[in-house]
């Protein structure tokens, strides 16, 4: 359990240790992120929205509250923005800017919505093609977040004929790709990544936010099947 004061700034814990994951560096591996979390911020009664708040995998060695700011060139999973009630997917690489997504259909705004001491299950699969596309090979990485076990986001790389572009989709709702790889670089160092939260920057009352676990774990050759 962490507890910020109202209008706290920086405040933040790291749940990270000797506990280092790298990105796939085989085709066709998965990465695996999940964790069980709520969020304690009313006043009056209502739900406020929290203050940033990331769940997920990133960089090792992140001081608390990086993950908001550019210092830290890997990320992978979910961010609360300050006074926001709906959560926003997120993922970044030392190759280009931070890509977000913050659904738009109405069930997934739904499913994507914190309400105050509820608990909400955050997880992700990432599928990285680490092979260097060239002479028209076709290279594709893709990163699925699910809330509540329930598919909320996609996020695709696709490199092919020279070009690497990524792009969100979610529902209807798909983003214009940009021309840079997304996914976290694979097999070396930098690309090593722990399981980190920040909380931070809040509104204008006093934020609690409990975890109740966080998992990860590299599977070789398993399908993911997220309801059972």
């Amino acid at each position: 359990v962490n507890s910020v004061a109202a209008g706290a700034v920086n405040d933040g814990t790291l749940i990270q240790g000797n506990m280092n994951f790298a990105t796939p560096a085989a085709r066709g591996n998965r990465l695996y992120f999940e964790c069980r979390t709520k969020l304690t911020t009313v006043a009056g009664g209502v739900f406020q929205g929290g203050p940033n708040t990331f769940w997920g995998l990133a960089e090792e060695g992140a001081a608390a509250g990086s993950t908001f700011g550019a210092a830290v060139t890997n990320l992978v999973g979910f961010k609360s923005l300050a006074g926001a009630a709906q959560l926003t997917a997120c993922i970044k690489s030392p190759n280009g800017a931070e890509l977000q997504l913050t659904p738009t259909d109405a069930n997934l705004i739904t499913l994507g919505t914190m309400a105050s001491n509820t608990e909400i299950t955050l997880g992700f699969e990432l599928v990285n093609s680490p092979a260097t596309a060239a002479n028209g090979q076709v290279k594709t990485s893709a990163v699925n977040y699910y809330i509540n076990r329930q598919l909320y986001a996609t996020c695709f790389t696709r490199t092919s004929g020279g070009v690497t572009s990524s792009q969100f989709v979610a529902g209807t709702q798909s983003q214009a790709a940009v021309t840079y790889d997304a996914f976290p670089a694979t097999a070396t160092a930098a690309a090593r990544m722990g399981m980190t939260w920040d909380i931070i920057l809040t509104a204008a009352v006093a934020n609690t936010l409990t975890s109740d676990y966080f998992m990860a774990s590299q599977d070789r050759g398993i399908t993911y099947a997220p309801t059972n």
